[in-house]
Parts: C-alpha cells; structure tokens; sequence
C-alpha cells in the first residue's frame, strides 16, 4: 500500500505517508483506528467481521467487542462519518467499507521487484511481524512463517513473484470467500486471514496449522507405520468431509496431496484435519461469485485459470491428463489415492497395477477402488460417500459378518434337515426288519422325532418371517413401484405420497384371505406415510394393523407392537397425548416382559411430553439398564438413549444430555447408515443440545449438516428437515447471522403453517423463532406482534403451567423491556415465574432466567430490595446448570452489578 494513494468519498489516504485527509483538511489518526481503515481499505467492498478485524489489528490477544466499537467509533470521528457513508455497520456481523473506492500510483509502477526475503527480516506490510522460517516455494512465489514481536503468534505468509503467482494469490482469496459465505468459518479450511494484491510484494496471511502439513506431521510420530490404522482413516475422512463442503460451495480444489492437509493438533494431541492451498482451484459455476456479491480475482479469462493441465502427476484424475475439463469426482480421485497411501503407510506410492495385493481389508480395497476407479462413471459420485464409508467400517465390518453368517447357518439348517430324513428312514427300516432290535430303534426314533419336532418349529418360525417378508417384498415390487410405473399410472411425475395412496388401495383385495401378511404389509405402509410426515394416512395403515385377527397369535402380538410404537409417534406428532396413552397402554400389562419394558418407556416418555421434564429424565435413565440387558444389539436401545438425552436436556442436564445423545448419534449411524432418518434424528437432537449448552460453533456444523442431509433425502417439507432448520435458524441468530436466518425461518412458518396449522406446537414455535430474528433485524413491531401471538397461542393450547407457555411469556416479558414497556412486562413475568415453580425442579436453569429478567424489570420500576433477592437468587441457579461463562451468567451478573450501582446512587 507504500506505493499507492487511496480515494474514497472525500477522503484520501497516502499509502507513503499514512498521512489521511478529509475534504481536503489534514486528520490526524491513532495507531489502531488507522490499522482498522487500512484494513478496511484491503477489503473494500466486502463485509469484514469483528473477529476478523480483531485479528488483523489486534492479533492474538483477546478482547471484547467493547474495544473494537471504540476503535471504530474513533475512526468514524475521524472520517466524519457519524451517518454512515463510508463504512456500514452490518449489526451482530461486522463493518463494510461501502464508498467507492479509487487507487492511483504515487510513482510509475516498474513491476514487481525481487522478492528477497530473509530469515528473521521484517514482513513486508506487516508491521510487527517478521519473518522466522521458510516454509517452501513453488510456481507462485515462496512460503514463510511468521512470528509476531510481542505476542509470538505464528501465521502463514505466501508472497508471489510474478503475474502468475499474483493470479493464484486472487484465486485462492476468491475461493475462500465463495467458501465463507456459504459455509460460515468452518475449522475443515485454512483460514485466510489477510492479502495484500495492490503493492508488491504481493501475499495472503493465513492461520498456522500448529502441526504442519499431513507429511511433517506423520515423520514427527516415527512415520505413518507408527500411527494406528484407525487414526489414520479418520484423517482421510475429516479431508473428505472438507472437500464435500468445498463442492458443496461449487468450488474444486483441483491439487489435492498430503502436502496440501494441514494438522492442527488439539489440546490433547488429537489431530484435526485442515484442507489448504486452493490457489489451483476454480468455481463449478462463476455465476455464483455474482450470486454471492464476490469480486472475480483471478477468474478474469474466459478459461478458468487452473482449468489446464496443473496438479501433481501422482493424485490426477486420467480424465485431467487427457485434458478434460475438472469435476467434482476428479477430486475424489485424488481422495481415493491418498486413502490408498494412507492405508499402506506410505506417501509416496503411486496406485499402480495390482496395488490390491498390498490392502488386506476386503472393505478398504472396495473404497479404494470405488474412490479411485479409472472410468468416471464407476467413481464415487461425491466425497460425502467416502465419508460416510470410513466412518462405518467396523459396522459395514459386522454387517457382512453377520450376513456370512446367516448364510452359513441357512445353508447348515438344510443339510441337517437332508441327514434328519436319511436318519429317520434308517430307523424305521430297521425297526421293521430287525425285531430283535426293537426296543432300541423305537428309542432311536423317539430322539429322531424329538429333534425333528424341534428343528420342524424352527423351520415354522422361518417360513412365517420369510412369508412376511416375502409378501412385504412382493407387494413393493407388484404394487408400490408398479404404481409408479408411467405405464401404469399413466402419468411420470407421480409424488411419493400418490404412489403410497395408489398402492395402500390394493391391500385389502391383495391379501384378503391372508391377514398375517396384510397386516406385515400395511405396518410397512404405515412406517411409510409416518417417514413422509403423512400422519393421517399412517394413522389408517396403523389401526387397521391392529383390527386384524391373524391365525399365528405369537405373530399378531409382534406387529401390534410394533404398529403401536408407531402410532404413538403419530399421535405425539400431532399434539395427540391423551390418545398417544391410551395407544401404548396395553403394552404396560403385556405378559411378555420386553413387550412391558416397551410400555414402561413409552410412559416415562409422555411424562416429559407433558412438561415433567425431571421426572422424565429419571425414569427413563432407571429403565435404560434392563432396555440395554434386552435388546441388545438391537436399535431400540439408540431410540431410548435418545429419548433420555432429550429429557436430560429439557431437565437442565446439559452435559449428560450431550454424552447421551452422542452415544445414542454413534450407535444410529453404525446401525443404518449417517442418511439414515433415524440417524438424522439423532443428529438433529444433538445440534439442539449443543445450541442449548452455548456451544454454538458445534451446533452449527452439527445441524448445518442434518438439514443438508434431512432436505436431500426427505424433502424440505418433511418435520425433520423442518426442526433442523428451525434449529439451524436459531443458532444462526444468536451468533449474530440473523440476516442468513430469517429466510430459513420464515420458510420454515410458512411451511409449518401449510402442514400442520397455526394450533400446532411446532408452529407456534416457529412464530417465536422468527420474532427474535425479527428483533435483531430491528423489525420491532412484526417481532412484538409475533411474541404476542405466541403467547397467546400456548395460553390457549397448551395451558399456563406448559414449559412452552413459559419461555413464551418470558419472550413476550422481554420485548417490553427492549421497548422501555416495564409496566406491562412485570405482571407477566411475575406469572411466568410463579408458574414455572411449579412446574420445573428448584433448581432448573430455566427459573434462573426468569428470576433475573424479573429482577431486571424491578429494577428499572426501583424495586431494589426485591431485585436484588432475585438476582441473589438466580446466580448459582444459572452456575450450576449453564456453567460461568455462559452468556445467560454472564448477562445476569452484569445486571446486577448495574442494579446495585443505581441502587447505590439513589441512596
């Protein structure tokens, strides 16, 4: 910036002298707020966060959002822009430098100089920092650490020496950009941190992955040999998973190597994978640097920069050398010889002919193959698969074992029945020959027809399950695929709900004379509707389940159960308790002791249903020991340990909750699959405990991902792509993102109120979240208006003791205080605590909310005493459940150190 003079309204900045002038009068700035226009001035255009600005002008020291609203507000006092026309502030984000923005040479531009770096000089445009070891070089320039004087933060600083280095130095920053708008700051990137493309010598600033890249890494642990198999698989998945974000966004990497995996080692010594260096990269569709407001550095040509031949010879897809345009899977190509290096122990293998002979896991040698298959159309079709695939190895492992093993005892089953009969022949032969040997064939044969009896009833309960099944199976192929048949139907753009509703028709005629199977059959459909969100017609499929009368009563029983188990989800769905009870109330008195543990779980979960969230959580963690004893390996434990979690959490439990539902998330995905619903449920649950526990960075990437998955492989209209972006929503929000979520969420009201109506529990929780987001956007009045339409819906549906009821009174309490309206927020927040003593356990972090929002309200009405007793009060209720940094603990105590201040003055 030495070299140039910065115009922008009527401010100009020489970049010699740093000397600033506005309207043509000399001002003169301080260190810092002259730091923040500079960097604003690196990033004109761009909305620039707070923790990015703390960073660059403030590096590795932590300080609050006080510090940088002071520096700004200095800056504006300088620039004269108390109204905002030069920078914006984007509220709970950042800043943007919004005028435009115009630079001129001080002297004529000769080029680009030699780069020269030292070891130990100072960086260039960097004051404070300096050059402290030499990381690399390649095509664009040279790689250097730097270290900062005071601080001794370390950061990545890449310099290039010529056009085409500068090429890549705007490639890589435009791609990172594309990568933070739609992902957010993701820990699967290197984060860029700064860049300096106006002056030479021309460079990014990026984090310091502590660990080095993938190679360093494995030679500082006695080479890869010497790290387990397992450790080194999960690495392979965690750069998957990077890279599926990365096409997610449109964007290829187009140079995937170890070189290019950066190791962050976390407190502990775990590993974490960071996917770096996309200055080879390019976006799928340049369309989407429009679509997202971002500048084309480096993608000025008509041919993407980096669409030809570039990468290194050992990952390249064939498809690349034959100079073929890059695809999603010409990556995963990479991916897939790098889990082949991985797997073998060595870097530097090439996946040559017979490579298999070096991979004695049958299952890693299908991932390799699939990953790094040589025709396109036989790959992986996208890094996500992969992901998946390693993180389900010993389950895939277990499942094929398990398969062999039914084969084989198929098989055994047969040969014993083919030697029962031989032997049974020969007995009565003899009996009938030889009468001297009477006595001992007639025994023989009583052994012979004991075993034959029994094995006959095994072969009984087989053909049952196998008829069941096969008339399930049947009835698939026949019915539900033949409906969606064009020839069929008549028509190619049948739902998969018409489909269903064409086919359930069949089922009486079909099986009419055959009950067992109509009844296997219509519990199918049922599950089916239920998986759709079609509660009505699974309720139908379900009770009809039920009035069936089947001859085998052993085969009745089960799929009542299991038709009843269901129902109940439908009931509960629908905000139906009473008849979700009286449903699973015959299994409670069942004389089969699983089918009553079944019934028991079923009551403890209604419990917490009705707001009995502790007594709940109790139960369910009394019964969860004989559920593990009886249905182990079965995926009815998950489904109970995620129920507990849920109580956990709505207990106050957060951080049992939080080990519940990550046990019951791994026991789900080993089960059925990470796309599973039931895994996605699991998930779902997770990211909502983690919002709760404040941990929203981990909630983020959590239900970020559950509503990708959830919208691909259900819909959007489907309730748990709905909660996860409910959830989504509302993570987005309080980190300050409610632009992003207001989108989310009123798609989410408007679907709500299509699917279920405005009276639903789920829709009145979707007028709630959207009313905050409404708040932050300063929208006051539609958020005031959905505050109060909440509350009065849960008033009237679900009563004035409901957990619902309280947070939504406690909200509505909380707008009036924003708008100075404290007369009208005490009476309800006085109720809200009233009634929430009633309803939730003494110490729930919950009443610790109330009492200090209360006491916030008594304060500014100047009811010290009274106040002061409930911020008293509330304190170690908030420590105790949400911890001492949460923001809730933090919010309170703040307040009342401002109480007793007031208090203090008035007296």
């Amino acid at each position: 910036m030495r070299g140039y003079r910065w115009r922008f309204g009527e401010c100009a900045l020489n970049g010699a002298t740093l000397e600033l002038s506005v309207r043509g009068r000399s001002v003169k700035l301080e260190p810092k707020p002259l730091q923040l226009l500079l960097f604003l001035l690196r990033h004109a255009g761009e909305v620039v966060t707070k923790d990015e600005l703390l960073d660059g002008v403030w590096p590795g020291r932590v300080l609050s959002d006080t510090v940088l609203s002071k520096a700004m507000g200095r800056l504006r006092q300088g620039l004269d822009d108390e109204a905002q026309a030069l920078i914006k502030t984007v509220h709970g984000y950042g800043y943007r430098l919004v005028a435009p923005v115009s630079i001129e040479a001080l002297s004529p531009a000769a080029g680009p100089p030699p780069l020269l770096l030292q070891l130990g000089s100072r960086a260039p445009h960097r004051p404070g920092w300096s050059l402290s070891q030499f990381l690399g070089s390649g095509g664009f320039g040279e790689v250097w650490l730097g270290t900062h004087d005071q601080t001794r933060e370390r950061r990545v600083f890449k310099y290039a020496d010529d056009a085409a280095g500068l090429r890549a130095l705007k490639r890589e920053i435009t791609l990172w950009r594309v990568l933070r708008a739609t992902h957010g700051e993701r820990p699967e990137f290197v984060r860029l941190l700064d860049w300096n493309v106006e002056e030479p010598p021309y460079f990014t600033e990026s984090e310091y992955a502590n660990a080095g890249p993938l190679p360093q890494w494995a030679r500082a642990r006695g080479g890869l040999e010497a790290i387990p198999v397992e450790q080194r698989l999960e690495l392979v998945a965690q750069a998957a998973q990077a890279l599926a974000l990365a096409h997610a966004a449109g964007v290829l990497h187009k140079d995937l190597k170890p070189s290019n995996l950066l190791i962050e080692e976390l407190p502990g010594g775990q590993p974490r994978l960071k996917l770096g260096d996309f200055g080879s990269g390019r976006v799928l569709d340049a369309g989407v640097l429009e679509q997202l407001d971002i500048t084309r550095m480096g993608f000025t040509q008509s041919r993407q920069e980096g669409d030809s031949i570039s990468g290194t010879p050992l990952y390249m897809a064939p498809e690349l050398l034959a100079d073929q345009q890059p695809t999603v899977q010409s990556d995963v190509y990479a991916l897939g010889v790098i889990l082949y290096q991985m797997v073998i122990a060595d870097l530097r293998r090439p996946l040559a002919p017979g490579w298999e002979q070096g991979v004695a896991d049958e299952l890693l040698r299908e991932d390799i193959a699939s990953a790094a298959a040589g025709p396109v159309d036989q790959r992986l079709g996208d890094a996500t698969a992969l992901v998946r695939r390693l993180r389900t190895l010993d389950a895939r492992r277990e499942a094929r074992t398990r398969l062999r093993e039914a084969e084989a005892q198929r098989q055994a089953l047969q040969q014993d029945m083919v030697r029962l009969r031989a032997r049974q022949r020969l007995v009565l032969a003899a009996a009938a020959g030889l009468g001297v040997a009477l006595i001992t064939a007639a025994g023989a044969y009583v052994q012979v027809r004991q075993s034959r009896d029994r094995t006959e009833h095994a072969l009984h309960e087989a053909r049952i399950a196998t008829a069941q099944t096969r008339a399930v199976n049947d009835f698939l192929v026949d019915d539900l695929l033949g409906q969606a048949n064009p020839f069929t139907s008549g028509r190619s753009d049948s739902t998969v709900r018409e489909v269903l509703d064409r086919a359930a028709a069949t089922v009486g005629q079909r099986f009419a004379d055959q009950p067992d199977r109509q009844a296997a059959v219509r519990l199918s459909l049922g599950h089916s509707y239920l998986g759709i969100g079609a509660y009505a017609a699974a309720q139908v499929q379900l009770q009809q389940v039920l009035s069936l009368q089947s001859p085998d009563a052993r085969a009745q029983e089960a799929l009542g159960v299991e038709a009843r188990l269901a129902l109940e989800q439908v009931y509960l769905s629908t905000d139906r308790m009473d008849e979700a009870e009286q449903v699973m109330a015959p299994l409670q008195a069942s004389g089969d002791p699983d089918v009553r543990l079944k019934g028991e779980v079923s009551q403890a979960w209604l419990l917490h249903q009705r707001g009995a969230y502790e007594t709940a959580a109790t139960r369910l963690a009394a019964l969860l020991p004989d559920v593990e004893t009886r249905f182990r390996g079965q995926p009815y434990v998950s489904f109970v340990r995620e129920r507990l979690a849920t109580a956990l959490r709505d207990a106050g439990q957060l951080d049992e909750a939080i080990a519940a539902a990550r046990q019951a998330l791994a026991e789900r995905e080993a089960q059925f699959g990470a796309d599973h619903p039931r895994a996605l449920e699991a998930a779902y649950s997770l990211g909502g405990t983690l919002y709760l526990a404040d941990r929203l960075d981990d909630a983020l990437e959590v239900l970020d991902d559950v509503h990708a998955r959830a919208t691909s492989v259900l819909g959007e209209a489907h309730h748990l792509s709905l909660n996860a972006a409910a959830d989504l929503g509302q993570v987005m929000q309080t980190r300050g993102d409610a632009a992003s979520a207001m989108p989310l969420l009123e798609k989410v009201l408007r679907l709500r109120q299509a699917h279920y109506g405005d009276a639903h529990r789920d829709t009145r929780s979707a007028y709630n979240n959207l009313a905050f987001v409404y708040e932050d956007l300063q929208r006051g009045d539609e958020a005031l208006a959905l505050f109060e339409k909440t509350y009065a819906l849960e008033l009237e549906y679900s009563g004035p003791l409901d957990p619902l009821t309280l947070i939504s009174g406690n909200n509505l309490a909380r707008r009036y205080q924003k708008l100075g309206r404290w007369r009208e927020a005490e009476p309800i927040q006085r109720t809200t605590l009233s009634n929430g003593r009633q309803t939730l356990p003494p110490d729930h972090w919950q009443l610790g909310i109330f009492m200090y929002l209360l006491a916030d309200t008594l304060g500014e009405l100047g009811q010290f005493e009274e106040a002061d007793q409930l911020f008293t009060e509330a304190h170690p209720i908030l420590r105790a459940g949400l911890g001492e940094d949460h923001q809730f603990t933090q919010r309170a105590r703040s307040l009342h150190e401002a109480l007793k201040q007031r208090a203090g003055h008035k007296s």
